[in-house]
């Protein structure tokens, strides 16, 4: 499958492209988190989700519509300043060897706030992160929040969702606290 297909299928939500998008770059993310992250604190299928949260994001919100370097290269480049991140907040370095191969163009524009709503998405679990991203991201609806859930309706979907966003804006005043900005 071509780029541009990939970045079709994605944004008109083709599960079978989506599908067939996240299977095909795990080698890339797998190994910059085998080269970068030595101790191995950055467990790879978290790291792996976040990356392809953040480039579908992208995708979907129009931010990321045409691309002036390959898909994959693309995806380094977020595995990469996403482990940077990750590694930076652990307090430890990171060898900085093959980033000039990345065009400094091309790379993602993560910016602090998206880095802490990652962070919150990852704290909150299962079944929080998941309601949140298939309402902001996905753009489901509350009956098919339901079903994928398996809860009773609709309203009870409304709830769930309301209860984790009252979770998120407490995690979030503690976070930003935590972080002075």
């Amino acid at each position: 499958m071509s780029d541009e297909e990939y970045l079709e299928g994605i944004r008109n939500d083709n599960p079978a492209v989506q599908k067939a998008f996240y299977e095909s770059y795990q080698d890339i993310v797998k190994g910059v988190v085998y080269k970068y992250d030595s101790s191995g604190e950055i467990g790879f299928e978290d790291h792996y989700q976040d990356v392809m949260v953040i480039v579908c994001t992208k995708i979907k919100s129009g931010a990321l519509t045409v691309l002036t370097a390959k898909l994959s290269t693309y995806l380094h480049s977020v595995a990469y300043n996403l482990l940077l991140y990750k590694i930076r907040k652990t307090g430890k370095t990171v060898p900085l060897d093959g980033v000039e191969s990345i065009p400094e163009s091309d790379g993602p524009d993560i910016d602090h706030l998206e880095m802490l709503a990652l962070e919150l998405l990852h704290d909150l679990g299962p079944p929080c992160n998941e309601i949140m991203i298939d309402w902001y991201l996905n753009q489901l609806d509350y009956e098919q929040i339901a079903e994928k859930h398996k809860y009773k309706n609709a309203n009870t979907a409304k709830k769930k969702k309301g209860d984790c966003l009252s979770r998120v804006r407490v995690a979030a005043e503690q976070l930003l606290k935590s972080k002075e900005m």
